[in-house]
């Protein structure tokens, strides 16, 4: 048997398709992905400036507080006529209590005869239609 004394370097082959995929597949030969080039550097964040607003955002803002105003000053509780004046001043008028009769007495009385109305406090002081 003859033994050979010089050593020989294999030739290696190029990975064929299949291989190449494969080994990209392979988590071993996975490398974390370089954010540096993504993320801008301190010297770039020293050189950008703020910016001012847009002329959109701007036209935006305005539009939103008008529509606020409006909505606050057409409201229809801001015109409740019990808030126009104080609780002291409405108590101050006068005190008038009418008992209205029960289910079975207006039922077998008589109407009573309407009262001539003169003056407008004649006028605001009758009963309310019920709905």
């Amino acid at each position: 048997m003859v033994i050979s004394t010089s050593l020989q370097a294999e030739e290696r082959e190029t990975p064929s398709a299949m291989q190449r995929f494969a080994s990209g597949m392979n988590p071993v030969n996975w490398k974390m992905p370089d954010f540096g080039s993504i993320f801008p550097s301190q010297e770039e964040k020293e050189r950008v400036k703020e910016k001012k607003e847009s002329f959109f955002s701007e036209v935006s803002a305005t539009a939103s507080k008008s529509w606020a105003k409006t909505k606050e000053v057409l409201s229809p509780s801001r015109y409740n006529p019990t808030k126009f004046f104080s609780a002291s001043h409405r108590s101050k008028g006068p005190q008038t209590t009418r008992k209205e009769p029960g289910f079975w007495s207006s039922l077998f009385t008589t109407e009573p005869e309407p009262q001539e109305i003169t003056n407008v406090n004649d006028f605001l002081r009758q009963s309310r239609p019920k709905p």
